[in-house]
């Protein structure tokens, strides 16, 4: 036995962890909304984009941030990813790429889209700032991906 094939088992154990990482993720501080002429400071979660939240205190201004079905699929796919990662089969390989590259290319989605409507519909007053449970979320779909992809290439040799 080389020791590659150390590696190799534990890059195979250690797929499942990177996605619990990224269900934990969403349950940190996505972002922060901020209003720069009245005293609005928001952190919104994963889970609160997924739900939807109001932010407070609430002026009339800011509206209530509506659900994010983009989220609740990455969120999904998260699950997806952490549950077939456990399967022996080719799909245990397959599903979480699926998993990794939709979870990370919906989150990116989002944060255009977010950063798109802040710039349009804030006038310059409104201001967003991405935290680590956000970049943690993107992060760990990306390193999900990248680590089923080694693995698919490695069982094809």
């Amino acid at each position: 036995m080389s020791p590659l094939d150390g590696a190799w088992r534990w890059l195979h154990r250690l797929r499942a962890g990177i996605f619990g990482v990224v269900i934990v993720a969403f349950f940190l501080p996505f972002v922060t909304l901020s209003c720069t002429v009245q005293p609005l400071q928001t952190q919104i979660s994963g889970i609160q984009l997924i739900t939807g939240t109001q932010p407070s205190p609430s002026p009339t201004s800011i509206p209530q941030i509506q659900p994010q079905p983009a989220a609740g699929v990455a969120f999904t796919a998260a699950w997806v990813g952490l549950t077939t990662s456990f399967l022996p089969s080719r799909w245990g390989l397959w599903l979480p790429v699926g998993s990794g590259a939709v979870g990370g290319t919906l989150l990116l989605m989002l944060k255009s889209r977010f950063d798109q409507r802040v710039a349009t519909e804030g006038a310059g007053v409104l201001r967003l700032e991405y935290h680590p449970g956000f970049w943690l979320a993107v992060g760990g779909f990306l390193v999900g991906y990248l680590v089923n992809c080694l693995l698919i290439n490695r069982s094809r040799s």
